[in-house]
């Protein structure tokens, strides 16, 4: 099975992340593409963000009825910081076993990957789908990325396959570059927007519009 992995802290989920997950769904073929909303790191803490179990209720608002999209509280679920590495570790033993994972990421957050936790264990163990906007360029990300990773005094080796595809050295693993639609909408416009009492209306689903007023979230305490 071709499975894709989105993380994101989903404070709220909204149509960009939806319209993302399914322009890479549709570009890679991918059988299911799971959803898995990260813990808030302390510094991000804030009156205005949503709880946990907020964020999780609104994220499976948002994907139900969809044929391919999943959601997985692993994160959610476990005490203390989560790495993605050690996530990733959790769903190839549990609910994505024998799948073969796409990670599925923007160009910024990639650019920033050299700063994660074990970042070429990572590599390691799953294929990655980077959403690109129009007109960038793979080729010049993977080589800012190498240059990044060589501060560190880190070896990151890689070959291209066409303009949108490379293969990462010693590795069976894939890098995938997909340009997307890009929807001009952020969490934290949305939140903005409602502490300011203006419309969220058209840029997340009903729903999950509904449960933000009913619950009165991203209000001010």
């Amino acid at each position: 099975m071709r499975t894709g992995i989105q993380g994101g802290t989903f404070d709220p989920i909204h149509f960009g992340h939806l319209s993302s997950a399914e322009d890479v769904s549709f570009q890679l073929e991918l059988d299911r593409v799971i959803f898995v909303p990260s813990g808030i790191p302390p510094h991000k803490s804030s009156p205005f963000m949503a709880s946990s179990s907020d964020r999780f209720a609104m994220l499976e608002m948002a994907i139900e009825g969809h044929p391919l999209f999943r959601s997985d509280s692993v994160e959610l679920d476990r005490e203390g910081l989560s790495y993605t590495v050690d996530t990733l570790e959790i769903l190839r033993e549990n609910s994505c076993v024998g799948d073969e994972i796409f990670f599925i990421i923007g160009e910024d957050a990639f650019l920033n990957i050299h700063t994660w936790k074990e970042p070429l264990e990572v590599f390691e163990r799953v294929n990655f789908a980077v959403t690109l906007r129009e007109q960038t360029s793979a080729k010049e990300i993977m080589i800012e990325l190498k240059k990044r990773f060589e501060e560190l005094s880190v070896d990151f080796n890689f070959n291209f396959f066409g303009d949108k595809q490379c293969k990462i050295l010693n590795s069976d693993r894939f890098i995938e570059f997909i340009t997307i639609r890009r929807l001009d909408i952020s969490s934290s416009d949305i939140r903005e927007n409602v502490q300011n009492s203006r419309s969220i209306r058209y840029l997340l689903p009903r729903s999950v519009e509904r449960f933000i007023i009913e619950k009165k979230l991203y209000k001010a305490i």
